[in-house]
């Protein structure tokens, strides 16, 4: 996110002359992103490993009361 507030406030330092993001800029947006979700299933890999339960974020219907259904 700090990259991307970065590259907003100088623009001139990360395009080129035709207004396209350099390689090295493309390389560092991208790559960080894909970083975060390769993390992002690697710590689903692991916890299925170790036998960790997934947390819903959601509650079940069966764990509402009734008058709330």
């Amino acid at each position: 996110m700090a990259y991307s507030f970065a590259t907003t406030l100088d623009r001139e330092s990360y395009l080129n002359r035709f207004a396209q993001p350099l390689p090295s800029t493309e390389a560092w947006l991208f790559g960080l992103a894909l970083a975060a979700v390769a993390a992002g299933f690697f710590e689903l890999m692991m916890r299925e490993r170790a036998g960790i339960r997934q947390t819903r974020l959601l509650p079940s219907e069966a764990s509402q009361p009734a008058s709330l259904r």
